[in-house]
């Protein structure tokens, strides 16, 4: 698909939008708007201080604007009004989202929930063992037939491994006496000894609500996440018909974390070698392996894909479907984005769009990485290849400073999120407040303002109008793209020798732009064909028939290849049997 189709479609939807049909006849041109069509909204319940009479008022004025899905994000409280708060998940809060569950339904609105308070997973039941933890090393170097003698901290120690210069190796796990002294008479020759010791990041959740203030989970722990949902199977045990929509987990901010629970024995498991043999080219900035780094790399990312799966896996269970933000992980964006049923990317700062008029004030304007459209695509695309039909975008996040946004830039930045492959929207945010607030209202610390007090509200309808047409167009449609494009994420676990994670995220982009895939989804964009990325684990799912590549009932005619460096041996016999098969690749 060329340029021309997406100025047709500009022109298509133009059309729909502007005509004012006949009332009698409006009906008959349109078919039934489903919640999913109109805008959803981040809705923050500041320190969960909610009552039902309130309830009711938010819900009916954000219906009222358009509004037809509402995510519920218990944050911290209001200064002032601690007594009206309430601890997340207890039997009271349970009513309060039971009751919005039931209210929003009266008002044809569907009702998400984060799986934590803030962000990201994490709180007050989460212990020591199941919190997000880091890999950290001390290298002592010893001189042959001299006795080391050390107290090791007291932390939780993973290995003692001993190198020599003609690479010798000795596990020195028994040479540590109970007090944790260090006791080992060195060989002749040079000796490296390396300790690792996995260590808590000590990360709370941010912005966490009353009730689930706490430690940060261990985002590479499926069974850590199992335990973490067992709060959750206990506060919704009297639920079990609670008609919400979705769960949802928040883009990858689990900082620092690199390391999890019998990490060196599922790193064997999985790779067929004992990383204690390897220490050194893990770690030691001057021995950097590539390959044995990129193999840590990938397990963490594979555990990483099993916790989100086995949280999708849990939703469904209980009649839920998930949303996830992927980027920020340190893995396969294509195959996080595709584990959920709803991939969700997100706008954070604003483009400068040339259309005449449209004010653009540098000083009020967010300072973060514009958006960029060839990283959006990354949730497209994994919907188009596995076959969902929905692809949200967190939207408006910072696009100016406070109140001083207006509809008019907000609608482009929706606008090339539409070109991006994203057909269902959710504005950040809206604070819930009581009708006796004082002006402003309660409000997030984080801009832009969706809300009643703001001078845009009165007008809010109107653009949420526009954007459930479109929507209505784009979920009932087909992605029509000709090219795959094969994203090497290989290629990014064997380069960044100065970290032990990369985390490819959405804003700070220099992974993807720098890269021979960036260069090449550049390239395709500038000449104007229409693609999607694809993933080697989705690349094995592709089949040839018709004279085309089939992922999921949707068709393309080519799969391109960047220039790379690492291609793992199952997806070069995938291409070879396509290619076989009569592919164009």
């Amino acid at each position: 698909m060329m340029q021309q189709s997406k100025l047709l479609f500009l022109s298509i939807i133009v059309l729909f939008t502007q005509c004012q049909p006949n009332e009698n006849i409006k009906d008959h041109l349109w078919p039934d708007v489903k919640p999913e069509n109109k805008p959803g909204i981040y809705w923050w319940w500041m320190g969960s201080a909610v009552d039902k009479e309130n309830l009711t008022y938010n819900l009916e004025s954000l219906a009222e604007a358009g509004i037809g899905n509402v995510h519920v994000i218990p944050i911290y409280g209001v200064k002032g009004e601690e007594h009206r708060y309430i601890d997340f998940l207890n039997p009271k809060w349970m009513n309060m989202l039971d009751f919005t569950v039931k209210e929003a339904s009266r008002l044809d609105m569907n009702v998400d929930m984060s799986t934590t308070t803030g962000w990201p997973f994490g709180g007050s039941h989460v212990g020591s063992s199941y919190a997000a933890s880091k890999i950290e090393f001390e290298k002592i170097e010893v001189s042959g037939n001299k006795r080391i003698i050390k107290q090791l901290p007291s932390a939780n120690i993973e290995a003692v491994i001993a190198y020599s210069d003609d690479n010798k190796i000795v596990n020195l796990s028994d040479k540590i006496t109970e007090d944790g002294v260090l006791n080992w008479l060195a060989p002749i020759g040079k000796w490296e000894i390396y300790i690792t010791y996995k260590i808590g990041t000590g990360q709370k959740v941010k912005r966490a609500a009353p009730g689930n203030i706490g430690l940060v989970l261990d985002p590479f722990s499926p069974d850590g996440l199992e335990n973490y949902l067992e709060r959750y199977n206990k506060a919704f045990k009297n639920y079990k018909n609670i008609g919400l929509r979705a769960q949802y987990h928040d883009s990858y901010e689990y900082y620092h974390a690199s390391w999890t629970n019998n990490f060196y024995d599922i790193f064997q498991s999985k790779n067929g070698y004992d990383l204690r043999n390897y220490l050194p080219g893990l770690l030691d900035s001057n021995k950097i392996n590539s390959y044995i780094k990129a193999d840590y790399r990938r397990t963490l990312a594979d555990l990483h894909l099993d916790y989100i799966e086995k949280w999708t896996d849990w939703s469904h269970k209980k009649g839920w479907i998930t949303r996830n933000q992927a980027h920020g992980a340190p893995a396969n964006l294509l195959d996080l984005y595709a584990a959920s049923d709803i991939p969700e990317t997100e706008t954070f700062g604003s483009r400068r769009f040339e259309i005449p008029g449209l004010r653009y004030v540098v000083g009020n304007n967010s300072t973060s990485e514009p958006p960029n459209p060839l990283i959006l695509k990354f949730a497209s695309s994994a919907a188009h290849v596995t076959g969902k039909n929905l692809i949200a975008s967190e939207t408006g996040t910072w696009l100016r400073e406070h109140y001083k946004s207006s509809l008019s830039q907000v609608k482009p930045e929706i606008d090339e999120l539409f070109f991006s492959g994203i057909n269902h929207i959710f504005y950040h945010g809206n604070a819930y407040s009581p009708k006796n607030a004082a002006w402003p209202g309660w409000i997030f610390y984080a801009s832009t303002h969706f809300e009643k007090e703001n001078a845009f509200w009165y007008d809010f309808s109107e653009l949420n109008t526009y954007v459930t047409r479109c929507q209505s167009i784009l979920q009932s449609g087909k992605p029509a793209n000709d090219v795959l494009l094969y994203w090497p994420v290989e290629d990014i676990y064997h380069v960044y020798p100065d970290f032990l994670v990369k985390n490819m995220n959405v804003h700070d982009t220099e992974w993807f732009e720098n890269s021979e895939f960036g260069k090449l989804a550049s390239l395709l964009e500038n000449k104007g064909f229409s693609f999607d990325y694809i993933s080697d684990k989705q690349l094995l799912d592709v089949s040839y028939e018709n004279k085309g590549l089939v992922t999921n009932k949707n068709m393309y005619k080519t799969i391109l290849i960047p220039k790379t460096k690492h291609i793992p041996l199952k997806t070069w016999k995938q291409l070879l049997r396509l290619a076989e098969n009569g592919a164009t690749i």
